[in-house]
Formats: C-alpha cells, structure tokens, sequence
C-alpha cells in the first residue's frame, strides 16, 4: 500500500546537505544532467581548468565565484560536510560547502541569481527585496480588500433590492388609495382616510396591508409619537380591510 499522504515536493534530488565547489557551480549553472561527465572529468585534480569546459563557461566563471568566497572568508566552508573555522587548510578533494550557506552567500553577493537547487518556485519568483513575510502580508491585505469589495456589492445589491421594493410598495399604496377614492364611502370614512393619507405620507417604515391589524396598530402608534390626532385603531383596521376588499 502507498502512503497518500506522500508529498512528492518535500524534497528535490538535487538538494544535497552540502556540496563539493564543483557540485555547487554546476547545479548553479543548471547542468545536473551533466554531472557525472563534469565530475569525471574533474575527478584527478578537484578543480575546473579553463581548458576543460568551453561549451559551457559559465561553469568555470561561477566555479571561480565560489572558490575566490572560500578563500576570502566569505563563503563558510568545511571538510566533508563539517564546518571549519575561516583560512583553515583543507584539501580541495575535500572541501565542501553547506547547502544552507550556499544559499545565504548566493543571496547576498548574487540577489539576482536562483537556481532551483537551493530556492523554491515561491522565492524564484519574488523580488529579492520582497520577503516572504512581506509578501504574505502584502496578500493579506489585498485579501482583505477583495473581501470588502464582495461586502459592498452585496450592500450594494441589497440597497438597489430594498429601492426596487419601495418602489413596487409605493405603486401598490397608489393602487390602494386610488381605489379607496372611488370607492363609496361615507364622509366619516373619508376623514379617517384623508388623516391615514398624512400619516403614510410621513411614515417611514412600510406597512404590511396584508395585516390591517399590525398596520392599524403601527400608524396609530407613529401617529400618537408626532403628535398627530390618531384615528381609532378600530377605524384603521376598518379603513385597511376596506381598501385591501377594494383593490381585489
């Protein structure tokens, strides 16, 4: 049975604990196919020679990049994988340079250099100067505004709804009052209708004709706190079961 759980990008092949120069310049220079023609042919003196490699100079221009760091104390470097103090003697079948201080050396000295070897697809392409904290925040906040543009389309969305609804409600209150006048009712009706007129047309939050009760109870209420002389919650509810018989 096989582990589903493998992950596959854990690792490269070509990532080593540490390097010898020459292992570290041809992975710089892309040329892992290469290795082991590269590595035999170097196998007798442990170094690249400028005869050696003409197809491809960047390998011995960055092999020199590498050795001339050792040399000057830059580039940590130690014996089989073992780090040794800066300037101590070291064969050059020996020598070898932690992967971790490769990268840290080719970072600072070479900011536009990334080989795949020592950097993954995320730091090959972000700007040297971009962190990955910083870019991690920098997508966060754009994150951030992303969720607030969807939050004002919904809002936006709801209010252009909510206008639509009043619209269709005023059209419908229109309807209402419309038929309420043609209809025949008597002058004391009339009053009550002309006093619930003033009311609608002051009252802000929309009334559900469907229930003459709840409405009744609303307008009286809105009514009595504008201190407007309210009908009789009786002649409300009378007043809207006529109009809403009406409008059938």
């Amino acid at each position: 049975m096989f582990d589903t759980g493998y992950n596959p990008k854990s690792c490269r092949a070509d990532n080593l604990p540490f390097y010898s120069p020459i292992q570290a310049a041809l992975r710089w220079c892309g040329l892992v196919s290469q290795e082991t023609t590269i590595l035999y042919k170097t196998a007798e003196t442990s170094t690249i020679k400028p005869a050696d490699f003409p197809q491809w100079p960047c390998l011995k221009a960055n092999y020199d990049r590498i050795i001339h760091a050792m040399n000057n104390g830059v580039l940590p470097y130690g014996r089989e994988g073992t780090t040794v103090s800066s300037g101590h003697q070291v064969a050059p079948a020996r020598r070898t340079i932690n992967h971790d201080d490769l990268k840290k050396w080719l970072t600072e000295y070479y900011p536009d250099q990334k080989p795949k070897f020592l950097f993954d697809e995320f730091e090959q392409s972000t700007h040297s100067a971009i962190t990955k904290e910083a870019y991690l925040a920098l997508k966060a906040e754009r994150d951030r505004f992303k969720l607030q543009s969807v939050n004002l389309n919904l809002s936006l969305s709801a209010l252009v709804a909510e206008k639509d609804r009043l619209v269709l409600e005023n059209a419908q209150l229109k309807q209402l009052l419309e038929n309420g006048q043609n209809a025949d009712i008597n002058p004391k009706s009339k009053t009550t209708a002309l006093q619930i007129i003033e009311l609608l047309a002051t009252l802000t939050t929309p009334l559900d004709l469907k229930q003459p009760t709840v409405s009744a109870h609303m307008l009286h209420t809105y009514a009595a706190s504008i201190g407007k002389p309210p009908p009789s919650e009786r002649a409300l509810i009378n007043w809207f079961n006529e109009i809403t018989a009406n409008s059938k």
